[in-house]
Parts: C-alpha cells; structure tokens; sequence
C-alpha cells in the first residue's frame, strides 16, 4: 500500500476546511493509499491532554519518514514553515514531493 504524507497549514479554519475537503477527493479516488493527514491525528493534537509541540512534530516526522510520497500545499503569501520543514526532511531522507500551488 502507498502511503501518502499531507503536508498543509492548519491553523485556520479555511485551510483545515481545505485540507479535508482535498484529501477526501483523494481518498475516493485512490481508495488503495493510506493517506497521512496530520490534523486528523487528534490525540496528539489534543495540546489539553498531553502533547506539546515536541512530541507532535516527532509524531508527524516518524509519519512523514514512513511514507513513499508527500503532497505539500505551498498556497500562501508565504510557504508555512511547518510544510518547509516538512519539504526539507522528506528531501533529506529521498521521498519524491509533489507540490501543489493553487493561488
């Protein structure tokens, strides 16, 4: 099974909205990938439980690491810096990126 890495802003409610909305289009259309979406990942996200931000990003890369491929959202005024982190450690470890600028 392919398994896909999402790499996106989700801080506000337009991109979490967008975030879903483009990842379940993928899903219905490639039913045979695992596809990673880190907002969904709720409890790590859950900073009123346990996790801080240390642990969500060291959650995330063992996902990103695993993956054979990483969709990175690059719409913005500027790049976030979660999804460049992100871009840089999945060229670093030689995981194909595909990126998708929509602005």
């Amino acid at each position: 099974m392919t398994k896909i890495y999402f790499a996106s802003p989700l801080f506000s409610e337009m991109e979490l909205a967008f975030n879903k909305v483009l990842v379940e289009k993928i899903r219905n259309q490639f039913p045979g990938v695992e596809l990673y979406l880190p907002q969904e990942q709720m409890a790590i996200n859950d900073k009123n439980a346990y996790a801080d931000s240390t642990m969500i990003a060291r959650y995330d890369t063992d996902a990103l690491l695993d993956a054979d491929l990483v969709i990175a959202i690059l719409d913005g005024a500027i790049i976030d810096a979660g999804v460049a982190s992100e871009i840089g450690i999945a060229y670093q470890a030689g995981i194909p990126i595909l990126a998708l600028y929509s602005d």
